[in-house]
C-alpha cells in the first residue's frame, strides 16, 4: 500500500472539502501496456472480478477492480441517487459485527451504522467526457496511463463525485507480503535504480551481501515486522506528520521531543561533525535501515522488505536522548539506531551520564530485550564517544568505499564490534531526484546494521544486544587487511544464522520421490523452493503423444545453483527422453527436451536452500523419416557399419531394413542390439539366402531389448525392425564387435559387454546405462582417448582390474559440448579396458535413465 500513500491522500483530501483545483494540470491516456497482475481476482459473486491498472508518471502502478467503487453517502437519499445515476448495487457496506458473546467489549451503536458502500456499478453508464475537468477540480494533478476503456470510466466516476464533494474511490486491490513472489532477482527503485547493483548492497568491495539477504528473505517469507527507532532530527515530513516520501509509511510513529508534540518533521535543529549543517540527517538515517524494498520510489533500507520506523526528533541534548530511550523502550521497537556521539568517554562524561541517569536508560532498553546500535563517531580518533562506549550497546564503524579498511574518517579502536559501508544511496529531503543521495559517515554504516538486526529479529525476536553483536563477528569476515577493521559485517550469514539458515517447505511438499511427484501444469508459473540442501522436487509431466517441452527456471544464484539431480526421464514403459538443450545464465536456465508418450519425471535439487520459480510449455513434435530413408523393404535396406544408430518409425506402416556383414569369432563375437525404443519393437533377422534366422520382442513394456549373436565367421545379413502395434516412435540401435570382459573386469563392469575398440571405433554413440566399457590395444600409434559429452567420465584399466588413469577435462574446438583426454603415451603397449561413466547422481532404479549422446575415438598420431 506504500505505493499508492500520495494518491489516496489527495483523493482523502478532496473527499473532506480540503482539496484545492488541481494547481498540475491531469492528463491521462489509454496504454494496454500497462497491464494489472493479475488480470483477474476469482472471488466475485458472479465470476472472476476484472481488474485495471493506472500508472503515474514515476512508475508507480495501481491495481483496481474495474466496475466497482467505494462510495460515502452522507444520507440515505445520496446512496439511493447514486445507485439510480450509475445502476449501481450494494455488494456490501462497513458496518462492524458485533462483538463475539463473552468478549467483554461494548461497542459504540456507531459503528454498528454502515458510513462507507461497496457498489457493483453499470459499466453502460459510465463516460469519460468530464474526467480532466472533473479531476482537476478535485484537486487531482500530473500524468497518468490506465490500462484499458473501463478503468479509465471507472476512475472518471471516481473524480467525478469528489468534485461534487461526495467521497467515493476506486476499489484498489493489494498484494500480500509474505510469501509473496519468492524470487526476488533485482528490484525497481524508480528511475531505472536497481538497488541490486549498488555496491554497497553487494558481494564484492566490502562484501556485506545484504542482496542475498533480501533474496532469502523474500523466499522464507516475514513472519513479523519488527521496529526500529530512529533516535535522530530532520525527518521529511508534513506539516500534519505524513512522509514526504513514498519510502516510509504514509504516516510513521514518530514523536518530537523538542516541541512535545507528535509530529517529528522538519529540518534537523542540531548540526553534525564539525558543525556542518545537515538538515535531512533523520531521513537518510531512516532511509538506509527502513526504506521500502523495490517500490519505485527512491531508495532501499537494509531491512526496508520487513520492518517499520519509529521516529524520534531530539536536539541531542542528555534529557531528550534519555526520554528517547525510554519512549522506544515504551513504543515496542525491537532495535533502536543511534546515528551520532555524545560526548568523548572521559570519566566526566561518564559522571555526567551515571548523575542524569542516561546510563540508567540504556540499562533498561538492553533489559527489554532491544538491540542497540551506535556511531563511532568521524573524528578518524582511536577515541571512545557514548553512547558507543555503552556496555551492551553495538558500536559500528565505517568502511571506506569498495573495500574491507576503515575510511579515514572513521573512529576505531577495541570498542569498534563491527564494520560497515558508508556512502549508501538513501532518500535525503526534497532537492535530488525522488529524494535519493548518498547517505554517508558511520551515521550510514549505523543504521546499515541496524537493518541487518532487525532481519535478524525477524526470525529470532528473543536475541539480545549481545546476541547479535556475537552473531554479526561470528558470521563477519575477519581478513581485512587494515589492522583497525577486526570484523566487517556479512548480512547474508548473519540472517541466516538467526533464521536456521532453512526455508519454508513449499505448498506442493512432500515430493522428494516419484511415488510422491507433483503434476504441474502447462502456462503457470509455481513460485517454490528447496528448502534444505536434502530436499529434492520431483514433478511429473504428461505428454499424450511425442512432445517438446521447454523448462524456464529463474532463481538466486547467489543462494545456491539449481541442480537437475538426474535430469528429465522416463517414469515406466518404453522411450527415453532427449535433453537437446542445457542453458545456465545468470539468475536462470532454460532447458529443452523432447519426451515420447507418457510420463516423464523432472527432478530437482541443490546444495544448499534455493528459491526459484518454473514454468514450461509443451508443442507437439512430429517424428520424421530418418537419415536411412528409404529403407522399408529388403531390397531397399541401408547398408550400415559399427557404431551406434539413431531411427525411427515415423508412420504406423513404416519398417526398416538394415544390411551389413558380420565378422564373427569366440573371441571377439558380433552383435546387432537394440540399445533404447519409445514403442514396442520386433527384431528380425535374415542371412543372404533371406531365410529368418532370428526373431525377438521388446515385450508391451520393453522391459527387455532384443540382441541377435552372429554365428562365427564373416557373411551379410539383413536386420528387420518394425513397431508390434504399429506405433510411431524413435529408437536406436548398436553394431559391432564386442568382447566379454576377463574375470578380474567383471566386476568392474558388472557383467557389461566390452566393445572391441579400433581407431576410428565407435564413434558417435549412446550411453543407455550408468556405464559401459570397451577394449582395445595399446600401441605405440594410439597416443591418446579422447571423449565428447556431457555429464560423463573415462576411467582407464589394465586387464588385472587395476585403474591406471583418468580422463582430464577439456575444452571442445568452437566452445561446444564438454570433453575429456585421457594420454596414452606414458602407459605400456598392452591391452586396456576403458570405462565411459555418467557422473553426478544416478538413477534409484525407479526411473529409466536418460540416453545421452557422445562421441569417443583413439587418438592415433606421432
Amino acid at each position: 500500500m506504500k505505493k499508492f500513500a500520495w494518491l489516496f491522500l489527495l483523493v482523502g483530501l478532496a473527499a473532506c472539502g480540503r482539496g484545492p483545483t488541481a494547481t498540475i494540470p491531469f492528463n491521462y491516456n489509454i496504454d494496454p501496456t500497462v497491464q494489472p497482475t493479475p488480470s483477474t481476482i476469482p472471488d466475485g459473486p458472479q465470476g472472476p472480478r476484472l481488474l485495471a491498472a493506472v500508472e503515474d508518471a514515476q512508475g508507480l502502478k495501481s491495481t483496481f477492480v474495474v466496475d466497482e467503487v467505494l462510495f460515502s453517502p452522507k444520507n440515505q437519499g445520496e446512496l439511493q441517487d447514486f445507485l439510480s445515476r450509475y445502476g449501481g448495487t450494494v455488494l456490501s457496506n462497513n458496518a462492524v459485527p458485533n462483538p463475539p458473546p463473552g468478549s467483554g467489549i461494548v461497542m459504540d451503536p456507531k459503528y454498528a451504522e454502515p458510513t462507507e458502500y461497496l457498489i457493483k456499478i453499470d459499466p453502460t453508464k459510465l463516460d469519460l467526457a468530464s474526467f480532466k475537468a472533473d479531476a482537476e477540480k478535485a484537486g487531482l494533478g500530473g500524468s497518468f496511463k490506465i490500462s484499458n476503456d473501463g478503468g479509465a470510466k471507472l476512475l472518471a466516476l471516481v473524480a467525478r463525485t469528489l468534485a461534487n464533494g461526495q467521497g467515493a474511490s476506486a476499489n484498489f486491490v493489494g498484494q500480500a507480503t509474505a510469501p509473496g513472489d519468492t524470487v526476488l532477482l533485482g528490484t525497481n527503485e524508480g528511475s531505472g535504480n536497481n538497488a541490486f547493483n549498488w555496491p554497497e548492497f553487494g558481494d564484492t568491495g566490502s562484501r556485506a551481501n545484504v542482496v542475498r539477504a533480501w533474496q532469502f528473505v523474500a523466499a522464507r517469507g516475514i513472519p513479523r515486522r519488527p521496529r526500529i527507532a530512529i533516535i535522530d532530527g530532520g525527518f521529511w515530513l508534513d506539516n500534519a506528520g505524513n512522509s514526504l516520501t513514498a519510502d516510509f509509511p504514509t504516516q510513521p510513529l514518530q514523536y518530537d521531543l523538542v516541541d512535545g508534540d507528535y509530529n517529528a518533521g522538519g529540518p534537523n535543529p542540531g548540526s553534525c561533525t564539525g558543525g556542518n549543517p545537515c538538515p535531512w540527517h533523520g531521513t537518510g538515517a531512516a532511509s538506509v535501515a527502513l526504506s521500502a524494498l523495490n517500490n519505485g520510489a527512491g531508495a532501499a533500507g537494509v531491512a526496508g522488505q520487513v520492518a517499520d520506523p519509529i521516529l524520534l526528533k531530539t536536539n541531542l541534548d542528555l534529557f531528550q536522548v534519555k526520554h528517547a530511550v525510554r519512549a522506544a523502550v515504551g513504543w515496542g521497537a525491537d532495535v533502536i539506531s543511534m546515528s551520532f556521539t555524545m560526548c568523548g568517554f572521559n570519566l566526566f562524561c561518564k559522571i555526567g551520564f551515571e548523575v542524569t541517569g542516561y546510563f540508567n536508560a540504556f540499562e533498561d532498553a538492553l533489559a527489554a530485550g532491544l538491540v542497540l546500535v551506535a556511531a563511532a563517531g568521524n573524528h578518524g580518533q582511536n577515541y571512545g564517544f557514548a553512547p558507543c562506549m555503552l556496555d551492551g550497546v553495538i558500536c559500528v564503524g565505517a568502511l571506506a568505499d569498495g573495500s574491507n579498511t576503515a575510511t579515514s574518517y572513521s573512529n576505531y579502536g577495541s570498542f569498534v564490534d563491527i564494520w560497515a559501508p558508508t556512502n549508501i544511496h538513501a532518500v535525503y529531503g526534497a532537492n535530488p531526484p525522488l529524494g535519493l543521495a548518498l547517505f554517508g559517515g558511520t551515521s550510514a554504516s549505523t543504521p546499515f546494521i541496524a537493518g541487518v538486526a532487525a532481519l535478524m529479529r525477524v526470525y529470532n525476536p528473543s536475541l539480545t544486544s549481545d546476541q547479535v553483536k556475537t552473531i554479526l563477528q561470528q558470521t563477519g569476515y575477519n581478513n581485512s587487511p587494515d589492522p583497525k577493521v577486526n570484523y566487517y559485517v556479512n548480512a547474508f550469514a548473519a540472517v541466516l544464522n538467526a533464521a536456521g539458515n532453512y526455508l519454508n517447505p513449499d505448498p506442493l511438499e512432500p515430493n522428494n520421490t516419484p511415488t510422491q511427484a507433483s503434476p504441474p501444469a502447462p502456462g503457470l508459473t509455481y513460485d517454490l523452493n528447496l528448502h534444505n540442501s536434502a530436499d529434492k522436487d520431483v514433478f511429473r509431466i504428461n505428454s499424450t503423444s511425442y512432445s517438446r517441452v521447454n523448462f524456464i527456471f529463474n532463481y538466486p544464484d547467489g543462494l545456491g545453483k539449481l541442480l537437475l539431480g538426474n535430469g528429465i526421464v522416463k517414469e515406466s514403459g518404453c522411450g527415453d527422453t532427449q535433453l537437446l538443450q542445457d542453458q545456465t545464465g545468470t539468475n536462470s536456465r532454460k532447458i529443452i527436451v523432447d519426451i515420447p508418450p507418457g510420463n516423464s519425471l523432472l527432478t530437482l535439487s541443490a546444495l544448499a536452500r534455493v528459491p526459484y520459480n518454473f514454468s514450461f510449455n509443451q508443442l507437439p513434435l512430429a517424428i520424421g523419416p530418418d537419415a536411412n530413408e528409404p529403407n522399408e523393404t529388403g531390397n531397399t535396406a541401408r547398408a550400415v557399419s559399427q557404431g551406434g544408430y539413431s531411427a525411427t518409425l515415423h508412420s504406423s506402416t513404416d519398417v526398416d531394413y538394415y544390411s551389413f556383414t558380420a565378422t564373427s569369432s569366440s573371441s571377439k563375437p558380433f552383435v546387432f542390439n537394440i540399445v533404447s525404443t519409445d514403442i514396442p519393437l520386433t527384431l528380425q533377422v535374415f542371412d543372404a539366402s533371406n531365410n529368418q534366422i532370428f526373431s525377438g520382442s521388446t515385450g508391451p513394456d520393453c522391459s527387455s531389448l532384443p540382441a541377435y549373436t552372429f554365428p562365427n565367421g564373416t557373411a551379410s545379413y539383413t536386420v528387420k525392425v518394425s513397431a508390434s502395434a504399429g506405433e510411431v516412435g524413435n529408437y536406436s540401435f548398436g553394431l559391432g564387435s564386442i568382447s566379454l570382459p576377463p574375470p578380474p573386469l567383471i566386476t568392474i563392469f558388472a557383467f557389461l559387454n566390452l566393445w572391441w575398440l579400433d581407431p576410428g571405433d565407435p564413434g558417435n554413440r549412446f550411453i543407455k546405462g550408468v556405464k559401459e566399457g570397451f577394449i582395445f590395444e595399446r600401441n605405440v600409434d594410439i597416443r591418446s582417448v579422447e571423449l565428447v559429452g556431457e555429464g560423463l567420465h573415462l576411467n582407464l584399466y589394465d586387464l588385472q582390474g587395476n585403474k591406471v588413469a583418468e580422463g582430464q577435462q577439456v575444452s571442445t574446438p568452437g566452445g561446444g559440448r564438454s570433453g575429456e583426454r585421457l594420454e596414452l603415451g606414458n602407459l605400456p603397449a598392452a591391452q586396456y579396458a576403458l570405462e565411459v561413466a555418467r557422473t553426478g547422481e544416478f538413477a534409484d532404479g525407479s526411473v529409466r535413465l536418460p540416453l545421452i549422446p557422445y562421441n569417443l575415438q583413439l587418438g592415433v598420431g606421432p
